[in-house]
């Protein structure tokens, strides 16, 4: 083997391991499944029906996108994903952003094991369109930069199974035609698929969707609000995205007028817990909670609210007595919502992403003598009572 042949093999195994070392870094916090507006969620993955909807752009709108990215396309492409980041933020509430990339034309090469790369960002409702479009534009170059690790492969160096991971990664892939090639990516399981050409000073667009999961005019309300915030977005980038508005005039009044319209008559002579009993013995094996993959029936939710509420009463738990509930939102949380009710007492509410000060100041503010937890032990100097 001659030594030209053998520095490039060196070469390419220290750029593959550089590889390596940022997607791991990139991917390493807990994939959250994005939580979109479906329809319906008994599908098959493998086998989604597509449909496509027109994305109708003013002319406006057009101008405006096209004026802030310079008649660049990575720039015009860099602006609607953070519009889209963006978008997804505000109707999902998911501050960890996870949108596909297919490959830039130019760069595809002879060693191309992959035919998308993932862009992560971090969002919140304080950030400006600005700061995400400049914080993608970093995201995105590097993703490229770093492209040719197999994807697979990063997942299971990450203790990940590929085909479980995958469709979450993939939910959600933008694509700008003059940047990419649509068919790269139409086999993923993808549920939307938004699809942009431009041509001179015209910007076209699609919507390719999961006709399983979502109905038409879900879609059309959809699109009609992500246009909607982009151009709110795209008229002032320093705005904070927390304040752009995805509702229309129509959709403000539908909320506040029509749908909050709830005057009914309720049965006042008696107690949650007795109303919650009395459905779960009508409704017993109907879904009564749904969090992820994991679904509780009436009557499920019942029986473990009942046994935490006896745990309770054996622990000397008083009427009105205050229970700490220190977990993640979760179906346990509801269960201990439901259980401490049940054995006549209140609860406290402590996120665990609070500072530690704060948690020990209420714990010992509120005078909790019993505390419900999941997950991390909590210290004795934290809280010296009992914890079930």
């Amino acid at each position: 083997m001659s030594e030209t042949v053998q520095q490039k093999i060196i070469f390419s195994q220290k750029e593959m391991q550089t590889q390596l070392t940022y997607w791991l870094d990139k991917l390493a916090a807990e994939i959250r499944p994005l939580e979109l507006p479906v329809d319906k969620r008994n599908f098959d993955l493998l086998n989604l029906q597509r449909k496509s909807r027109t994305i109708q752009i003013p002319e406006a709108l057009t101008a405006r996108l096209l004026a802030i990215s310079q008649n660049s396309d990575l720039n015009l492409y860099t602006l609607l994903l953070a519009g889209l980041q963006g978008f997804l933020f505000r109707i999902t509430q998911a501050e960890d952003s996870l949108i596909g990339s297919p490959l830039l034309n130019q760069i595809k090469g002879a060693r191309q094991y992959n035919r998308l790369v993932i862009i992560r960002q971090s969002l919140d409702f304080t950030q400006t369109l600005k700061e995400i479009v400049i914080s993608s534009k970093k995201s995105l170059l590097a993703a490229y930069e770093n492209q040719d690790y197999p994807l697979e492969m990063i997942l299971e160096h990450l203790g990940l199974v590929p085909a479980e991971c995958l469709p979450e990664l993939s939910k959600v892939i933008l694509v700008l035609k003059n940047l990419h090639t649509l068919t790269e990516v139409t086999d993923y399981p993808t549920q939307l698929l938004f699809v942009f050409n431009r041509v001179d000073t015209e910007l076209t667009g699609q919507l390719i969707y999961a006709a399983d999961l979502f109905q038409q005019e879900t879609i059309e309300g959809l699109l009609q609000s992500y246009l909607l915030f982009l151009e709110a977005g795209a008229a002032d980038l320093d705005q904070q995205i927390g304040e752009l508005p995805i509702l229309t005039a129509g959709d403000k009044e539908k909320l506040i007028y029509t749908f909050n319209h709830t005057q009914a008559e309720y049965p006042d002579q008696k107690t949650i817990p007795q109303l919650f009993t009395e459905q779960a013995a009508r409704t017993p094996e109907k879904m009564a909670l749904s969090y992820g993959e994991n679904v509780v029936t009436y009557r499920q939710l019942n029986q473990r609210a009942n046994r935490l509420a006896r745990r309770l009463k054996q622990s000397g738990i008083q009427s009105g007595e205050i229970i700490g509930l220190l977990m993640e939102r979760s179906i346990e949380m509801v269960i201990s919502i439901l259980g401490v009710i049940k054995a006549g007492g209140a609860y406290l509410p402590l996120d665990r992403s609070y500072p530690t000060e704060r948690i020990t100041y209420l714990l010992q503010d509120s005078q909790i003598k019993i505390l419900l937890t999941t997950g991390e032990v909590v210290a004795e100097e934290l809280f010296a009572g009992t914890i079930l």
